[in-house]
């Protein structure tokens, strides 16, 4: 990729790589894609939807890669419960202080954007997934915070 990391002033450390240099950075790894789409970004990150190889996919892109391996191993340790987390296919560094993470796209929208009655229509669905993930079994796993 030939765009270095630049970081926005105004948002500490989110990378503002342009539409297009992600986009080509996604077609080198994963050949044709369509129906590229940008999306709400999150604090740190930049997102975008497309299609490749079939599947529909997310890419995010920002300066570091911890929270992209926990979505990981998020995915990879959740696989086999109710949670719903989605695949992840690659988490790659994609230039100096630039890293992605691939996975799949899942349905949905967000709690907040919702209005009161769609919320209370829907609260039975996000209390199941409460529920999922508090009984997720977690023997095996130790401490807590970074993961190494």
């Amino acid at each position: 990729m030939a765009a270095r990391a630049r970081v926005s002033s105004v948002e500490a450390m989110r990378t503002t790589l342009t539409d297009e240099e992600v986009a080509q950075a996604m077609r080198e790894r994963h050949g044709t894609i369509s129906h590229w789409e940008p999306l709400t970004g999150g604090e740190m990150s930049q997102a975008f939807a497309f299609r490749a190889g079939g599947r529909d996919l997310v890419v995010r892109v920002g300066p570091g890669r911890e929270g992209f391996d926990r979505d990981a191993w998020a995915a990879r340790r959740l696989r086999e419960t109710a949670v719903p987390v989605p695949e992840v296919l690659e988490v790659a560094r994609l230039d100096e202080g630039v890293y992605c993470c691939v996975s799949e796209r899942m349905g949905g929208g967000r709690f907040e954007d919702c209005d009161e009655a769609r919320q209370r229509r829907i609260a039975p669905a996000v209390a199941a997934v409460v529920d999922a993930v508090a009984a997720v079994d977690l023997s095996g796993t130790e401490g807590f915070g970074s993961l190494d």
